[in-house]
């Protein structure tokens, strides 16, 4: 477990470092929590409003653009 949340580390502090360089287009992922809020994360059943939604995790694999001007 300890090599994996150190190559996690790793990456992230890699991927902060080329983030400075004058290339036009970047490669990402994200990962995160996923809280629902207010109504829709209200699980009582005397609110008609209730979404009834659990706490997640958010993960985008891949994301990429491309600046085209300056």
């Amino acid at each position: 477990m300890k090599k994996y949340i150190f190559v996690l580390v790793m990456i992230a502090i890699t991927g902060n470092l080329l983030a400075q360089s004058e290339r036009k287009g970047y490669i990402g992922i994200s990962l995160g929590p996923s809280m629902p809020m207010g109504d829709y994360g209200d699980n009582g059943f005397s609110n008609r409003d209730a979404g009834y939604a659990k706490t997640g995790l958010n993960f985008n694999l891949i994301n990429f653009g491309y600046k085209f001007g300056e």
